[in-house]
Order: C-alpha cells, then sequence, then structure tokens
C-alpha cells in the first residue's frame, strides 16, 4: 500500500476552477441584464412609436391639423405623454406635425419623434 498514490485534484485547481466558474458566471449575469434592458427599450419605442402613428392617423381622419398642445394616451396598460408642434411648410397648403412620445411629463427626451405632412385646409367632399 505504499507505493499506491492517491489521484485527485489539489486545493489550488479546485480554487483556479472555482475563479474560472465565478468570471463565466458573472459575465452571463451581465449580459442577460444587457438583453432584459434592451427588451425593455424596444417594447417601450414600439408602444411609442404606435402611439404617434395614432396620434398622426387621428388628425388625418380627421381632415383637421391639430393646434400646437399635449396630451395623454393610454396603450398597453400604460400612459404616455404626447406633444405636437405644427409648423407651416412655405409655399404649399401644408403644415408639418412634430410628434414627440415620452413616458413621463418631466423627461427631457423623447422616446419617439415623427414628423408627418398634413393639409392645412378640410377638404371639401362632393
Amino acid at each position: 500500500m505504499s507505493g499506491r498514490r492517491e489521484r485527485g485534484f489539489t486545493l489550488i485547481e479546485v480554487m483556479i476552477a472555482l475563479m474560472v466558474l465565478a468570471i463565466a458566471l458573472g459575465a452571463i449575469i451581465q449580459a442577460v441584464g444587457r438583453t432584459a434592458e434592451n427588451v425593455s427599450y424596444l417594447r417601450d419605442k414600439t408602444f411609442s412609436h404606435w402611439v404617434a402613428m395614432n396620434k398622426i392617423a387621428e388628425w388625418q381622419s380627421l381632415n383637421k391639423p391639430p393646434k400646437n398642445g399635449s396630451g395623454t394616451e393610454t396603450m398597453a396598460g400604460q400612459e404616455w405623454f404626447w406633444s405636437v408642434e405644427v409648423e407651416d411648410v412655405s409655399e404649399v397648403d401644408v403644415q408639418q406635425l412634430r410628434v414627440e412620445i415620452k413616458r413621463d411629463r418631466r423627461d427631457k427626451q423623447a422616446i419617439t419623434s415623427l414628423v408627418s405632412l398634413l393639409g392645412k385646409n378640410e377638404a371639401k367632399l362632393p
């Protein structure tokens, strides 16, 4: 029995393996966190874009340009804050609408900003 040697991992080898595993798990957790943030951002970006498109479609269907202003809309169980700036386009009977959507009224940066053109006068139907 004295010639037989036990084989196994030394304490140093175990510590190095645990360190490598800890570094790998840290990187995986960080990547998952970034993915979750991206999913949240893309969800908000999509819903805010839909809110802006809905507001523009609403004004187009009324066939009457809006006035500069702001308001709120609910989509996907969330309240979205919109503002519109109306500007005359020179030499044509058209106005430019710039619609901005924010999650919170106090936000400085809009999530979505859309620009659309809309006729100045109401259309006369035959």
